[in-house]
């Protein structure tokens, strides 16, 4: 192995390292947050509350409610295409865009800039 391959190694180590001490320092303010903020908001509260449905009676069970998110969600985005669709014309210049997942020393590039 060269020096240069040695050393670059090395410097890919400590960086690696130096996230890793990063996220961990966030992590745990982060949790210290958390755990501040639940304890002002006081006891836990579930969040099985009755529903209602499309006629204005109150669903209670579980399953009941979950066909009702069912039903909303597939009149949502299944409904018809409107009547007078939008005239939205093609852009004069097509934009260079790279479409690739970011290289991993992107991501470490990103990460070191913040």
């Amino acid at each position: 192995m060269e020096v240069s391959n040695r050393f670059y190694a090395l410097e890919t180590v400590r960086d690696v390292k130096d996230i890793e001490d990063y996220w961990d320092k966030t992590r745990g303010v982060w949790k210290e947050s958390c755990e501040e903020v639940l304890g002002l908001r006081g006891k836990f509260q579930s969040g099985d509350k009755p529903m209602r449905a499309r006629d204005g009676k109150l669903l209670r069970s579980q399953d009941k409610q979950k066909n009702r998110w069912k039903e909303h969600f597939a009149e949502l985005l299944n409904r018809p295409l409107p009547d007078n669709p939008p005239n939205i014309e093609p852009a004069e210049v097509d934009l260079e865009i790279d479409l690739e997942p970011p290289s991993t020393w992107e991501v470490l590039g990103a990460i070191k800039k913040n």
